[in-house]
């Protein structure tokens, strides 16, 4: 790391933004670095696997914040008063219930940035880019003209009359949070398409069942880099949040599949590009959203301990319209 920091002075870099893990905050991996800011948009339950609980969970993302000159935290954030406690240098807050910004400056909207996730994120960097006196026009130009994030909420355009995304949601949060954003543009049903991924966080399973037994209409439980773990029992641990909040389970192999308004229902096929087929080509009707949840922009799906190749946005053209080339 500090050899990367080395080579981006020398190129002349006058700043460095740098993601840094709950893992490499914990072990130390980024001691002897001095951070100017510090930012936490928000910590919700994952990474239990290493971390074994959200305490010290919580410990380990706070020590971004030791030493910062300037701490900015998302007071909306169930951990903000934990966090705060923890801050040594100056404090900057964000909050889309407060709205400190609503008076001098005013978000531009960016269909690429949907969801109040994302207007949480376009606060937290508005924070910074002041801190750093950059002019509000060029922060302006730099919402409305951003064009997205590959695998990130990413549609996938069709001429069929429903619509398909994309999207790396992998942890609790993330995936209600999509959820809750594609339902307020979709008149009709939500399509959810996720797994989770093996030899990690296995408590977060049936959370996550429950997530999308309550935000989405239908789930297709599938594969999700399941490594040395057996893809039915993963899957199998995600149908227990699906059942206890009362979600049907059919069969895929039901030559006609009745769904009653109102009812909510989920399927199991472990096969990944099986399950984006049979969202697509027989589950989603006119007004629907189909949302594939948990691989996003990633290039390749973990099956005992190799790499398969593996594009997601690939596997959704597939399904529209037969064998695609990769590009």
């Amino acid at each position: 790391m500090q050899r990367l920091i080395y080579q981006a002075q020398k190129a002349a870099s006058l700043y460095l933004v740098l993601e840094v893990t709950s893992h490499a905050l914990d072990q130390y991996r980024v001691s002897g670095i001095h951070i100017d800011i510090a930012v936490i948009t928000n910590i919700s339950h994952e990474h239990l696997d290493y971390h074994k609980n959200m305490k010290n969970y919580l410990s380990a993302k706070a020590k971004i914040l030791k030493g910062a000159k300037y701490a900015i935290l998302n007071s909306d954030d169930e951990n903000f008063s934990y966090l705060k406690k923890k801050v040594t240098g100056n404090i900057l807050t964000f909050s889309l219930k407060k709205k400190p910004f609503s008076k001098t400056f005013d978000i531009p909207l960016n269909p690429h940035l949907l969801g109040n996730y994302n207007k949480y994120n376009i606060l937290a960097a508005v924070t910074v880019a002041k801190i750093l006196k950059i002019g509000d026009q060029y922060i302006q130009k730099a919402i409305r003209t951003f064009p997205g994030v590959p695998g990130r909420l990413e549609e996938i355009k069709t001429k069929k009359h429903f619509r398909i995304y994309i999207d790396f949601a992998h942890k609790i949060n993330a995936l209600k949070q999509v959820l809750i954003t594609v339902r307020q543009f979709t008149p009709k049903r939500v399509i959810a398409v996720f797994g989770a991924a093996g030899l990690r966080d296995y408590l977060k399973r049936p959370i996550m069942g429950k997530t999308a037994g309550e935000f989405a209409d239908i789930t297709v439980l599938t594969a999700e880099d399941p490594r040395t773990e057996d893809v039915r029992s993963i899957i199998n641990q995600i149908a227990q949040g699906l059942l206890s909040k009362k979600v049907i389970e059919m069969n895929k192999s039901d030559a006609k599949l009745h769904f009653h308004n109102g009812r909510k229902y989920f399927f199991r096929i472990p096969d990944r590009q099986e399950a984006i087929n049979f969202a697509i080509r027989r589950l989603a009707k006119p007004g629907d959203t189909v949302i594939c949840c948990g691989k996003g922009h990633e290039k390749s799906m973990c099956y005992g301990k190799d790499e398969y190749p593996w594009d997601e946005k690939q596997a959704v053209l597939k399904a529209l319209y037969g064998s695609v080339n990769s590009s």
